[in-house]
C-alpha cells in the first residue's frame, strides 16, 4: 500500500516563502510572486529574522482561512486515499521500476513556489491555486522521482551535464498524457522548452513503450543535440 499525506506545516510554508526570497531562480519575479511589502522583510534576511515576521503572519493568515484549509486537507486526502494505490501500480507498470519508497508527503503552502525533496519523498503544493488536478500534480513529481532513483547512475544517463539531465527529466513527464488520463484533471504540459523532444518522444513512445528504452535513447539523441 502506497500513502500520500496532505500536510499544512507552518514552518515548512515559511521556509518555503523565506526561500524564494533568498535564493536565485531564473524563472522567478519576485514582483509577481509576493507583495512587495513582505518581501522587504524576508530578502537579506537569515531564517530567524524572517520568521519573527513570518510566523505571526502566517498564524493570522491560517486564522482567516481556517474553514477553507481545513475544508481543503479533508476534501483532496479523501480523494488521494482513493487513487494513490492504483496511481503508483499504474507508475510502476509504465516505468517498469518498483516505486522507490511507499509513502510520501504534500506539504499545503500558501506561496506559489512548489520545491520537493526526491530522498524524503516531499511534495509542495500551493494551496492558492487550483489543486482539482492533484495526482496529475503528484505523478508528475513521482515520474521524476523514479527517473532520479532509477537512472542517476545509469551508464547512457551519466553522461549528460546537468542542464541536460534536467532537460530529460522534465521532458519525460509527456508519458502521463499517454499512459494516466483517467488520473489527470488537465494534459501534462508544463515547459514550452521542452515541447519539441516531447513531441519526438511521443512518436518513439507509440512505437516502443519501454520506459528504459526510452531513457537511453534519447539520453544518447539529447547528448548529440
Amino acid at each position: 500500500m502506497y500513502s500520500l499525506k496532505l500536510v499544512l506545516n507552518i514552518q515548512k510554508d515559511a521556509r518555503n516563502r523565506w526561500n524564494a526570497c533568498n535564493k536565485s531562480y531564473q524563472w522567478m519575479n519576485r514582483s509577481e510572486r509576493i507583495d512587495k511589502e513582505i518581501a522587504d522583510k524576508l530578502i537579506d534576511k537569515t531564517q530567524e529574522e524572517a520568521f519573527l515576521f513570518l510566523i505571526p503572519y502566517l498564524e493570522e493568515l491560517y486564522k482567516k482561512n481556517e474553514d477553507g484549509l481545513n475544508k481543503v486537507l479533508k476534501f483532496w486526502q479523501e480523494k488521494i486515499d482513493t487513487d494513490i494505490d492504483s496511481a503508483c501500480r499504474r507508475m510502476e507498470n509504465v516505468t517498469g521500476k518498483k516505486i522507490y519508497k511507499n509513502d510520501f508527503i504534500w506539504y499545503l503552502t500558501t506561496f506559489p513556489r512548489m520545491p520537493y525533496n526526491y530522498k524524503e519523498g516531499t511534495i509542495y503544493i500551493c494551496c492558492m491555486w487550483s489543486i482539482k488536478n492533484y495526482m496529475g500534480n503528484f505523478l508528475h513529481e513521482l515520474l521524476h522521482f523514479q527517473f532520479i532513483h532509477y537512472f542517476t547512475n545509469h551508464p547512457s544517463v551519466v553522461i549528460l551535464n546537468k542542464d541536460e539531465f534536467e532537460f530529460l527529466k522534465e521532458s519525460l513527464t509527456f508519458i502521463l498524457n499517454y499512459e494516466f488520463k483517467e488520473f489527470l484533471w488537465k494534459e501534462d504540459i508544463w515547459y514550452v522548452k521542452h515541447k519539441e523532444l516531447r513531441e519526438k518522444m511521443s512518436l518513439y513512445w507509440e512505437n516502443n513503450k519501454k520506459f528504459e528504452d526510452l531513457v537511453i535513447y534519447w539520453a544518447n539523441e539529447l547528448k548529440k543535440i
